[in-house]
């Protein structure tokens, strides 16, 4: 008997999901509701004979106020209060039927999140911090303030002048999709004891193209450029409440422990950044920050690589055919993934001073009752803010070290490669 195809859910973060424990395990509720209200969650639960949970579902009704925390605590999750509500959903639902009309791309439609239909919109997703973000209209203003940003056009295109274009590349706000090419085949020339005019005038369109295509990548090669993996104690950490102990502890040993044990679920969590065999560690948000930097700038290199006249892609077709490889920007991301690995093995030693130096740093307090309690019962506090901050500065000096190193790496074993090779077309 052929076995019936049964398709998965999935969630905001990727994951597919197959069986209930998946579902509990990678849980986004806008996600889930939107399943909900196109009737694909009741088919998904009937396809695998999860009775119950079909029969609860179907008792539910779009229109309760309460339908979140419902769905929360039918499949045993913790209930999120700021979930979408059912009217934002079918707002939600809205604009992705007016994202069908424009583009059947599933990526896009899946980031449906991160569209801005008009100004009004964008800023609201700045506000929210989101990047990249996805642009459908004509009429939007792209802020310099906000730096480091991604801009990808659906359908659109903004026209900017050459002195806001490299105001915007000062900023490393990227623009993918969203400027004509015509708005940038005047670029920016290192002109040291040459005359400018003279210059332009003796260029071919396809030394201007080659000379961009090596202005876009020189910018990197900068000292200057440093991608900075970022800190990562956990900001939200309460000193007061996390290092301290505020409740009566009625012995030492109980004092010691908890004190050791809040230092240490730091400590790991540090250690772990610096690991490649954790889902987030530095190298992961190197390559990812890395990524995010060149990617437009690769997709723009890509493309003058192919408007290139017919003879010198002919003549230099054994260089381009490299350098297409090189670009491809799945190939480059699987290149830093290995680099950053690798760079992450190369420096673990210099990761944080061993626990029990840290633990020495916590301050121990014995009070006795007042009054005297019976058989003269005291109490033990303790205050560990001392080695959190320790190693909060450690972890700070490691991983500037890591970003400026990793740094290194990418542009000698990634883009000078690139370069190199761009150098030798003629």
């Amino acid at each position: 008997m052929a076995k019936k195809m049964r398709f998965v859910l999935q969630m905001k973060d990727g994951i597919e999901v197959k069986t209930l424990s998946e579902l509990q395990e990678h849980f986004d509720m806008d996600c889930v509701m939107e399943y909900y209200s196109n009737g694909k969650l009741e088919t998904w639960l009937d396809d695998r004979y999860y009775e119950e949970a079909a029969d609860q579902i179907r008792e539910l009704n779009l229109q309760d106020p309460e339908l979140s925390r419902k769905l929360c605590e039918i499949f045993h999750v913790k209930y999120v209060p700021d979930a979408l509500t059912p009217e934002e959903m079918e707002v939600r639902n809205q604009r992705i039927e007016l994202l069908r009309e424009i583009t059947d791309d599933d990526e896009i439609l899946a980031k449906v999140d991160h569209v801005a239909f008009s100004q009004e919109e964008l800023a609201d997703l700045l506000d929210a911090g989101m990047d990249p973000i996805y642009l459908c209209g004509k009429e939007f203003q792209i802020p310099l303030s906000k730096r480091d940003k991604t801009y990808i056009g659906i359908e659109s295109k903004l026209s900017f002048t050459e002195e806001r274009l490299a105001q915007y590349r000062a900023c490393n706000i990227q623009f993918v999709n969203l400027v004509d090419d015509t708005e940038t085949d005047k670029i920016e020339l290192d002109h040291t004891d040459t005359d400018l005019s003279d210059l332009d005038e003796d260029m071919t369109e396809e030394d201007c193209a080659i000379r961009k295509m090596k202005d876009l990548l020189e910018r990197y090669m900068s000292g200057e450029y440093i991608i900075w993996v970022g800190h990562y104690l956990h900001s939200d950490i309460s000193v007061t409440t996390m290092f301290y102990s505020r409740d009566d502890i009625h012995s030492k040993f109980t004092a010691v422990k908890m004190a050791e044990d809040r230092v240490r679920k730091v400590y790991q969590y540090a250690e772990g950044l610096f690991s490649k065999y954790e889902d987030d560690h530095v190298g992961t948000r190197a390559v990812e920050r890395f990524i995010r930097h060149v990617k437009a700038d690769v997709i723009e290199i890509t493309n003058l690589l192919h408007n290139l006249d017919g003879d010198i892609r002919k003549k230099n077709s054994v260089i381009i055919q490299e350098l297409e490889e090189l670009l491809n920007l799945k190939n480059m991301e699987n290149l830093a993934t290995k680099i950053a690995e690798k760079e992450l093995e190369d420096s673990y030693y210099r990761m944080l001073p061993y626990l029990y130096l840290y633990n020495k740093e916590i301050v121990y307090q014995e009070v006795e009752h007042d009054p005297p309690g019976l058989f003269g019962k005291k109490d033990y506090y303790f205050d560990a803010s001392k080695p959190y901050f320790e190693m909060a500065e450690e972890l700070d000096d490691h991983i500037e070290q890591y970003s400026r190193s990793i740094s290194r790496c990418f542009k000698t074993d990634i883009l000078k490669p690139i370069l190199d090779l761009i150098q030798r077309i003629h």
